[in-house]
């Protein structure tokens, strides 16, 4: 009679196995949230300018700057649906723009020419 060596794992083993991903799960999750909203922000970034342009070629054109995004021929919201545009404040020298993600607790970009 020969006696098998048992093979295969225990449960002490498999439990440390799922900390070490729990872990490792906890430390990647954020930093690749931080890289996707990255990528997402040039979108917003490229809004603010196109909307900066309009509001500058709308100042050329009628001596004073634009109050709403309406009055620029622009949507209101980027072409992926993140970001919502609209103009915060409006003067005869200064505009100001903000861009905030369509999401809950999203970050907002402010842009004062």
């Amino acid at each position: 009679m020969s006696l098998r060596k048992p093979s295969g794992f225990t449960l002490i083993e498999m439990m440390i196995v799922v900390a070490i991903m729990g872990i490792m799960a906890a430390i990647a999750i954020p930093s690749y949230q931080e890289y996707v909203f990255r990528g997402n922000r040039t979108e917003g970034i490229a809004l603010l300018n196109d909307a900066a342009a309009r509001q500058e070629r709308y100042y050329a054109q009628n001596n004073k700057y634009a109050v709403s995004v309406n009055d620029l021929g622009i949507q209101a919201s980027s072409k992926n649906g993140l970001y919502a545009l609209n103009v915060s404040t409006a003067s005869v020298n200064t505009y100001t723009w903000s861009r905030k993600l369509k999401a809950p607790n999203s970050r907002m970009l402010n842009a004062v020419i």
